[in-house]
């Protein structure tokens, strides 16, 4: 993940990019990674070419190395958490993302590892042709990354309320469909490893 600052200084175009493209091409850099509530404003100006000037700036060399967005749930104009408002935000974000459209080869370094090896034993194409000797080419869009959600304060378990643990249960599986179906490429909650009563938390921030 990169966020504002780290995109502002150039860290990707002159350290994490070409360090992780050559060594670890699997690896994935996302853009933005916060509320959700100005991910598209954000995104559209980063997406967007420098016009102002004939320099190339940092932030346009930066697009080569930057594979697509991630966005939290939450929203900065609520003082309750609101995942399960964020479709429209995610339907807004997945056509500004398809602007972003580009074709590549089917051996572009971008591929998984998985990818390149079942390349490698398939050996052939639709037409019977070796891999080698024909190049598919095929239109790919920036991965659009659902990367945190969670509910606050405390937890269902430790307030002893069966319908509040249901309540949160399935406001984030609609949530979680929501996002997919408006175009999200996945989804990661926050967190995992959590004991009943939403700890450890180092800010004590105890949640579901």
């Amino acid at each position: 993940m990169c966020a504002r600052q780290i995109l502002r200084e150039g860290v990707v175009v002159h350290h994490l990019g070409p360090v992780l493209r050559e060594a670890h091409p699997d690896v994935k850099i996302f853009a933005y990674d916060t509320n959700k509530d100005q991910c598209v404003d954000f995104m559209a100006h980063f997406w967007s070419p420098n016009s102002s000037t004939s320099i190339t700036s940092e932030k346009d060399l930066s697009l080569q190395y930057i594979d697509g967005a991630a966005l939290h749930w939450y929203s900065r104009s609520h003082s309750a958490l609101d995942g399960g408002e964020g479709a429209p935000n995610m339907h807004r974000l997945k056509e500004l993302a398809s602007t972003q459209r580009r074709l590549i080869k089917e051996n572009d370094a971008s591929s998984t590892s998985a990818e390149r090896q079942q390349k490698r034993l398939l050996g052939r194409t639709v037409n019977g042709l070796s891999n080698k000797t024909k190049k598919q080419q095929k239109w790919k869009e920036p991965i659009l990354l659902d990367t945190e959600a969670t509910h606050c304060s405390s937890t269902g378990y430790a307030e002893n309320d069966i319908d509040l643990s249901w309540h949160r249960a399935e406001r984030s599986a609609h949530a979680i469909l929501s996002q997919l179906a408006a175009g999200s490429n996945g989804f990661i909650e926050w967190n995992m490893v959590l004991d009943p009563f939403g700890g450890p938390n180092h800010a004590e921030n105890f949640c579901d």
